[in-house]
């Protein structure tokens, strides 16, 4: 909850102070294995040719989110970075499951209605002692 707060904060005083920011929506796309789904927290940080965004933590709802076969979309408000190049993906161990396999992920940028795509086709999982997983994927812009 402390995580949820502290963006709702970062949004708010962002809307305040008229900075230069952007909507996206970050669509993951979990794999079909019935092992491929994570509760473990998740957050992405954006590359873009402007700027880097801060670490975004995806907050989840309760429930089936990031459940093996799931398509799930999060909404983020944070500063325009300008064309996504990579992004950076970082999962903890909080949770049952160790691994975690992710398909893709598509960011939309709202305001300039461009699509990225994001590969990664492989499972993130962490070895015993580990505390977090990092993931770097190169994207593309899609039409």
């Amino acid at each position: 909850m402390k995580l949820f707060s502290l963006t709702l904060i970062s949004v708010v005083c962002c809307f305040i102070s008229s900075c230069d920011g952007n909507i996206y929506l970050v669509h993951i796309s979990n794999g079909d294995n019935p092992d491929a789904g994570t509760n473990a927290n998740v957050s992405i940080t954006m590359y873009g040719d402007k700027s880097t965004s801060p670490t975004i933590p995806l907050l989840v709802k309760l429930g089936d989110t990031m459940q093996y076969g799931y398509k799930d979309s999060f909404q983020v408000f944070t500063e325009d970075v300008g064309n996504i190049k990579k992004i950076r993906i970082e999962r903890d161990v909080i949770g049952n499951s160790r691994a975690w396999y992710i398909d893709s992920f598509l960011i939309s940028d709202l305001e300039k209605g461009a699509l990225y795509k994001f590969l990664c086709n492989r499972w993130l999982t962490v070895n015993d002692g580990d505390t977090k997983f990092v993931a770097e994927l190169v994207g593309y812009q899609t039409d």
